[in-house]
């Protein structure tokens, strides 16, 4: 079934969550197995579409993190880790711990609506598309344990490489999901999302199954070409020199001394400071976009700083308004007595 994925097609979804599932117990029996009547602590199958590994071994074995630590066979950046301890209360005879780890090249590509080659998707009738699984599944089981629960404060760590990558298309909601063989269905509790990026997904999970991410796939990035990086140099060469200026501005109005008083300059360094913010959070806000949270973030800086920058410029407005008044006041005060004298002066 596997390697015929023309037989899944114009399935019902529930015939493919069954089938799936089916698929899966069966493949972890085998496995199971072979593991259990296997005379060699580590054994190795793999095929185009399916590799396993079955491990035997003390629990000394486990106490290095490679061997911990399972891989994809296709996807490098697709990876598993058990804790430290995940083999407290699963040791069997002969003191040892039996572990089977399972990766899937294409399974996920029978729950998606999309084409498994992200170059064949078509934009029109593709996208958008919700609730796609977007990275290989990966898996392991602990001896004959269905349900494998870590110790307290430990988890497995699970590093999803995406198959539609960030870089070539609008990624959304991502969630860390594991298959739940009694209702056939994808499962998020028990796993939380630590981080991500357009590439990869990091979960964390307090127990065993097969997991994999699911995110929406909400269309394709446009291609910027190489004029869109060129500007981007750009800027970012503009923001590093108006904030080496404007650093250079500070310095000298808070050094050197001004004729005209400490309020002067203490007005002009503040509203070169807050420009000098406003270049920073524009240079920041370029590793934000299509990520809600720190765009979110760099709206509401930006905001902040600019309406500051636009009070420290009306208070320098009116500094400069209230000092040219009592300049000019002030020198009409002088013609005027001066002129007077000239008067009396003369009338002598």
């Amino acid at each position: 079934m596997l390697l015929r994925s023309v037989a899944w097609w114009g399935l019902p979804p529930h015939y493919i969550a069954t089938t799936a599932s089916h698929i899966q117990t069966s493949v972890a029996t085998a496995a199971l197995t072979l593991a259990t009547c296997q005379k060699t602590p580590l054994q190795h199958i793999s095929q185009d579409t399916l590799y396993t590994k079955m491990v035997q071994q003390p629990p000394a074995y486990f106490s290095q993190l490679s061997h911990r630590t399972f891989s994809h066979h296709q996807h490098n950046q697709t990876s598993l880790t058990l804790p430290l301890h995940f083999y407290q209360d699963y040791i069997k005879h002969l003191n040892t711990v039996k572990v089977i780890f399972v990766s899937y090249s294409n399974l996920h590509c029978f729950f998606n609506s999309l084409p498994c080659d992200p170059e064949r998707v078509e934009m029109a009738t593709d996208l958008p598309a919700p609730k796609q699984i977007n990275s290989a599944i990966i898996g392991a089981r602990l001896g004959g344990s269905i349900i494998w629960h870590a110790p307290l404060g430990e988890v497995v760590a699970v590093e999803l490489q995406h198959v539609y990558s960030g870089h070539y298309f609008l990624l959304g909601r991502p969630h860390c999901v594991w298959w739940d063989e009694h209702s056939s269905s994808w499962a998020t509790d028990g796993c939380h999302l630590v981080l991500t990026s357009p590439t990869r997904t990091l979960c964390h999970c307090n127990h065993l199954a097969n997991m994999a991410v699911m995110m929406d796939i909400e269309g394709r990035r446009e291609n910027l070409g190489v004029m869109f990086y060129v500007m981007k140099c750009v800027m970012v060469v503009s923001c590093v020199v108006s904030v080496a200026i404007l650093a250079v501005c500070v310095f000298c109005l808070l050094a050197l001394k001004d004729m005209r008083g400490k309020a002067c300059k203490l007005i002009k360094a503040n509203f070169c400071l807050c420009l000098v913010a406003t270049e920073l959070v524009v240079l920041g806000s370029l590793g934000a976009s299509g990520k809600p949270g720190p765009c979110a973030a760099v709206v509401v800086v930006f905001h902040y700083v600019t309406l500051t920058t636009f009070v420290w410029s009306a208070m320098e407005a009116l500094y400069t308004y209230v000092t040219t008044i009592k300049v000019s006041t002030g020198s009409s005060q002088f013609w005027m007595d001066s002129c007077l004298s000239a008067r009396c002066h003369c009338y002598r």
